[in-house]
């Protein structure tokens, strides 16, 4: 871990804590039985603090993310119950989405935050 790892990683926390909003991460499993021949599906709902949700805007017109998603957010990289994942389903503050693209944010060896692009409503 890096001197910047041990700053940055609790700083990013405690924004994300004081400034963001509670939203639910609904994480689909697939699992598929040889012997019967099933498919089964199941889900896990998490409870996540994340940053605020904000469109997708100047700051990406370069990138391919303002073609994929409509909304972004942060999530801590410390301390999480979960991680978004592509095809991941979050909802709060009167958004709904569907995960598109996770990309992790380093402040040195360690990973400080993920910024999580969706494709949804808000």
């Amino acid at each position: 871990m890096t001197e910047l790892d041990d700053k940055l990683q609790p700083k990013t926390l405690e924004l994300i804590e004081r400034l963001g909003t509670t939203a639910q991460l609904t994480k689909k499993f697939h699992a598929y039985t040889n012997a019967g021949g099933t498919n089964t599906g199941s889900t896990q709902t998490y409870t996540l603090k994340v940053g605020p949700f904000q469109g997708i805007g100047e700051a990406f017109r370069d990138s391919t993310a303002l073609l994929e998603a409509d909304l972004v957010f942060y999530t801590p990289g410390l301390d999480a119950e979960a991680t978004c994942e592509p095809g991941d389903t979050i909802s709060g503050s009167g958004v709904t989405g569907t995960v598109v693209r996770v990309d992790p944010l380093r402040s040195g060896e360690r990973i400080s935050a993920f910024r999580v692009f969706i494709k949804g409503k808000g």
